[in-house]
């Protein structure tokens, strides 16, 4: 079984780039976006912090995404960092901050992180190329997807109700398992292309 294809500057080495948990969690991710239904026999969950998975998740979720021309440039475009933003307060930060620290101290080109500690108008989001909304903001779910309607910006939740509020991803537990539910016209109204790879993966694709 194949693995997925990495970002050009991952290429090669995933599990000797990421340090501790992180290769659990990068391995766990792999073999369900490289074949769903052979993850059980391959990955032992209770071995894997779930806020790591999430975060590899989101940082594997930009090599399956493509984004607007008119969009701030992309890690292989100019080699500039792909901007994960994380809106209201989740554990998954401290995840992506591991992540992203251990990026720098491989010497690869970084992700830049963007922290929102709660939501208010006129925020920017607009910045990122991926905004994880905590359920901490779960009250302001409606205003955060109209202020980002059709905004290229990838929206991933923790939730079902993310989902059903509007947002491009949830990712969930089933099973013992951190998964993916995708809303699939939420993400083309936006002008988000998504692989077939990162559709085929996912638990349940929403085009309402």
């Amino acid at each position: 079984m194949s693995l997925p294809s990495l970002p050009a500057y991952l290429k090669g080495r995933p599990a000797r780039l990421l340090a501790g948990g992180l290769v659990a969690a990068w391995l766990a991710v792999s073999l369900v976006m490289a074949s769903p239904w052979q993850v059980a026999s391959h990955v032992n969950p209770t071995r894997i912090d779930e806020n790591q998975v999430m975060a590899v998740y989101l940082y594997n979720f930009l090599n399956f995404v493509t984004w607007p021309k008119s969009t701030p440039p992309t890690g292989d475009e100019q080699r500039e960092p792909m901007t994960i933003g994380v809106l209201g307060d989740t554990p998954v930060s401290k995840a992506l901050t591991e992540l992203a620290a251990e990026l720098i101290r491989q010497g690869k080109p970084a992700i830049r992180l963007a922290s929102y500690p709660r939501y208010t108008p006129g925020l920017r989001l607009d910045q990122c190329h991926i905004l994880l909304v905590s359920d901490s903001e779960k009250e302001n779910f409606t205003r955060i997807i109209k202020e980002l309607k059709r905004a290229p910006v990838l929206t991933v939740g923790l939730s079902d109700d993310f989902l059903a509020a509007g947002g491009m991803i949830a990712m969930l537990e089933r099973q013992n398992r951190v998964r993916y539910a995708i809303n699939r016209r939420a993400a083309g109204q936006a002008g988000l292309q998504l692989s077939a790879q990162l559709l085929k993966s996912a638990v349940e694709i929403k085009d309402e």
